[in-house]
């Protein structure tokens, strides 16, 4: 969210009062690489066990519950 909020609305360091929008995504960028990356990651950790479960749903669900259900 802050690279966004940065890009909208950047923080003035100099006296540079109209920054371009390349300045502003670059310094963005720059201001907030950690938590972008942090977020990236999660993100890629995410879709991961996204698919790790819908191999599960797809082809074990029905094996576990015919295990369970005896009766």
């Amino acid at each position: 969210m802050n690279f966004f909020k940065g890009i909208i609305k950047p923080v003035i360091t100099n006296n540079e009062v109209n920054l371009s929008i390349k300045n502003r995504i670059t310094n963005s960028l720059n201001n907030n690489i950690n938590r972008l990356t942090q977020s990236l990651v999660l993100l890629g950790f995410s879709v991961v066990l996204f698919i790790i479960a819908a191999f599960i749903e797809a082809y074990l669900t029905i094996g576990i519950a015919r295990l369970f259900m005896i009766f």
